[in-house]
């Protein structure tokens, strides 16, 4: 992966040391889990669903919608890894990588809509009475309710750890298909993550130039322990990731779309 341009070597070197910091702790602590509807408009039922699992530092993403696509971010291994149970298949993205291709679209910042989008993170409120965050413009706004983990002890580092994988998807979502800019979101996560917090339900909100807003809503459902059924989903990834063939990000994401196509 190509990047735009150059990063500070310390401002690099401060993020990786966070990140040592948050693995080490989260391979000490229980794991969770983290049920996601996401609802459209005025929609009642989930139009996506997602279930995350956390474990010894590494989150497993899998789409409830296809079983066959997961996600396993494994920050402390610098690395994200991508498995298609459909084909049998998997790729790895290097996270230092995507980081400094994040942050060189920030740096550079050469269009008009990006850079309203950074405008848009820079704008944040939170309300200490109610636990709601807002982050955004009218164009762009996300709002949050927050939820609190119930362990206090560990309080501080799961909520850290949510932030981490919330901040990593952003940054997936942004890298490759469909290619959101993940700021304003990553903004949204920085703030909960350092109160504490998860969020509970985020409204999403996008204005076009012409036309109604649209309107997006996440719920968040927290179980503070993992089940035996998630334990033996967290093994069978890692079946999956010693089974399955390598191929390089490239091609992975050029067979997926020559597959989408072909439907």
């Amino acid at each position: 992966m190509k990047t735009l341009i150059s990063l500070s070597s310390g401002l690099f070197a401060s993020g990786l040391l966070v990140c040592a910091t948050l693995s080490i702790a989260a391979a000490q602590q229980p794991g969770f889990r983290i049920e996601t509807d996401i609802l459209f408009g005025d929609e009642k039922a989930p139009a996506k669903q997602t279930l995350t699992l956390f474990s010894e530092g590494v989150y497993y993403d899998f789409s409830i919608d296809d079983p066959t696509a997961i996600t396993m971010i494994d920050p402390q291994r610098n690395r994200i890894v991508l498995l298609d149970a459909k084909r049998n298949i998997q790729t790895v993205l290097d996270t230092n990588e995507m980081h400094k291709y994040v942050e060189s679209a920030k740096l550079q910042a050469n269009s008009p809509d990006l850079q309203l989008l950074l405008k848009a993170s820079e704008q944040f409120s939170f309300d200490e009475q109610t636990g709601k965050c807002t982050v955004g413009i009218p164009q762009m706004q996300y709002i949050a309710t927050s939820q609190q983990p119930t362990d206090k002890h560990w309080a501080g580092q799961i909520a850290a750890q949510y932030a981490d994988f919330a901040n990593w998807s952003a940054r997936l979502n942004a890298v490759y298909p469909p290619q959101r800019p993940p700021y304003v979101r990553m903004r949204l996560n920085d703030e909960l993550g350092s109160r504490g917090l998860l969020p509970a339900e985020i409204e999403i909100t996008t204005k076009p130039i012409s036309g109604k807003p649209m309107i997006a809503r996440c719920r968040l459902l927290a179980i503070w322990k993992l089940s035996s059924d998630d334990q033996a989903k967290i093994k069978s990834v890692g079946e999956k990731l010693a089974q399955f063939n390598k191929l390089e990000p490239g091609r992975y994401f050029a067979e997926q779309l020559t597959l989408n196509n072909s439907r």
